[in-house]
């Protein structure tokens, strides 16, 4: 949720909850993503962050459907 890193926006990616979902691969997505954030070697890595928070916010895709390599 947001609210958990409302200080630092850009330092994090907020993620649904998983209750009730046993098909839930939210974190499976995620983590691919900051692996390919990693394998770049991109060193500050909160514009990236950023970007995404406003993909996924206005909803322009999910963490599944990120195309990664526009990043």
């Amino acid at each position: 949720m947001p609210e958990n890193f409302i200080n630092q926006p850009n330092n994090g990616l907020s993620i649904k909850t998983w209750k009730d979902d046993i098909n839930d691969k939210e974190l499976t997505d995620i983590k691919k993503i900051l692996n390919h954030i990693f394998d770049l070697k991109i060193k500050n890595v909160m514009n990236v962050i950023k970007n995404i928070n406003s993909l996924i916010s206005n909803q322009k895709c999910t963490y599944s459907t990120l195309d990664i390599d526009k990043l």
